[in-house]
């Protein structure tokens, strides 16, 4: 009697293991994400080279030579998709929400602008009192070939030499070809959120007229520019009059 209970309990045992290890396999939903980018002045149309990733994730592909790229088994969930390229102006596309489909394809190419040779080598600022004209210019290193955009980040404190710039402020002025410098007249009232006295710093850069790189987060407020190469001009302080 004795070893019958033995034997019962041990069967009991075994059988109780191999329940536990027999893991149900779950197949989350996932999908395809496909699109494509043009690499702007590209020799010969190659638009090959750019990194496609989704953040928080280790998905990411490269674009073929014809600007084609695909990312295979993306779950559903809310990414950034980041589009970068060594020489040219990064791009992201914040919250893009992947839910309940087999595909999704981005009709429009995501255009990616090569750094320009050009920089803002003496950046200043004055102001009129009687006007409460705030004045920023400056000049360029070499003259303008093609038409340029001159792009300057306004915040309270700016760190350049982080890899994110953070300002609370844009503005940009379209430069033509043949200029060499820029002239830009913002009043007190443009900038909302500060107070009369405040002290402010501001950085340029030299960026494509139409793709700056300038990343606008909603929920903050904050203007974010993360190219990395490109070269900034000298940081300037003034106070709102």
């Amino acid at each position: 009697m004795k070893n019958l209970i033995i034997v019962v309990i041990l069967v009991f045992m075994t059988w109780g293991c191999n329940k536990n290890d027999t893991n149900p396999v779950v197949n989350l939903p996932s999908g395809i994400l496909t699109g494509s980018v043009e690499v702007k002045y590209a020799p010969s149309n190659n638009n090959s080279g750019v990194l496609v990733s989704l953040e928080g994730t280790n998905l990411s592909t490269t674009s073929a030579s014809d600007g084609k790229w695909t990312i295979k088994n993306v779950p559903e969930g809310i990414f950034t998709i980041t589009f970068s390229k060594p020489g040219y102006f990064f791009q992201q596309f914040n919250n893009f929400q992947f839910v309940d489909k087999d595909s999704f394809n981005f009709s429009n190419p995501i255009i990616m602008a090569p750094i320009p040779p050009y920089y803002v080598n003496q950046l200043k600022s004055d102001i009129i009192d009687s006007t409460k004209t705030i004045i920023i210019q400056g000049s360029i290193s070499s003259v303008f070939q093609k038409p340029q955009g001159v792009y300057v980040l306004i915040a309270k404190n700016i760190l350049p030499d982080t890899k994110i710039i953070q300002a609370s402020k844009l503005f940009s002025y379209g430069a033509s070809s043949g200029q060499y410098s820029f002239l830009m007249y913002t009043n007190s009232t443009d900038y909302s959120g500060f107070s009369k006295g405040d002290t402010l710093q501001a950085v340029a850069y030299v960026g494509d007229d139409a793709y700056s790189s300038i990343i606008y987060y909603q929920t903050t407020g904050y203007y974010e520019f993360n190219t990395e190469g490109v070269k900034l001009s000298n940081i300037i302080s003034f106070v709102i009059p």
